[in-house]
């Protein structure tokens, strides 16, 4: 099994065996996971960790702190979902230097929300990289992975630190 399946295996264990952690629901895969819409319409080809990602689960309600992770479909439709819509608007509002304010809405997706809080996720693509980073955003902080391996890592307490260089 890959690393990447084994880590979100991980994850929904640990999610289930913690009692302040509320329910989790995981939706079946979609038929077509090949691509995935940028926040400018345009669309990328999954990396191999996401379509890992999308193969394991279309849509993860309440995968990590109150963030559900968007299925593909989910994503297509932002534009059509007035909370994901008002979340973006305020994080490239208030955090001009980071995603996905601060790079191409070209190289930028929605990754995850919270659908209480403007407390979200993006997938953001690196030129030269075949794997995007994630950038979680939570209260007043925000946490740097250089690809969902690492970011899923972090969540299951295998790994202490992000990749930013902030300690």
């Amino acid at each position: 099994m890959h690393n990447t399946t084994s880590l979100m295996e991980k994850l929904f264990l640990r999610n289930a065996n913690d009692p302040e952690h509320g329910d989790q629901e995981i939706s079946e895969k979609e038929d077509d996971i090949h691509e995935i819409m940028m926040l400018d319409y345009s669309f990328r080809k999954l990396s191999p960790m996401l379509k890992l990602r999308f193969e394991y689960a279309s849509s993860w309600k309440n995968a990590n702190l109150d963030q559900d992770w968007l299925s593909l479909k989910e994503i297509s439709d932002i534009y059509n979902n007035d909370i994901a819509k008002e979340w973006i608007s305020l994080r490239k509002e208030n955090w001009s230097e980071t995603p996905p304010e601060s790079i191409s809405a070209s190289h930028c997706t929605l990754f995850a929300l919270n659908p209480y809080e403007p407390e979200e996720a993006y997938l953001v693509w690196v030129e030269g990289n075949i794997e995007p980073q994630v950038w979680r955003y939570f209260g007043a902080d925000y946490k740097m992975f250089f690809n969902l391996e690492r970011f899923l890592e972090y969540l299951v307490g295998e790994r202490e630190k992000d990749d930013t260089g902030r300690y």
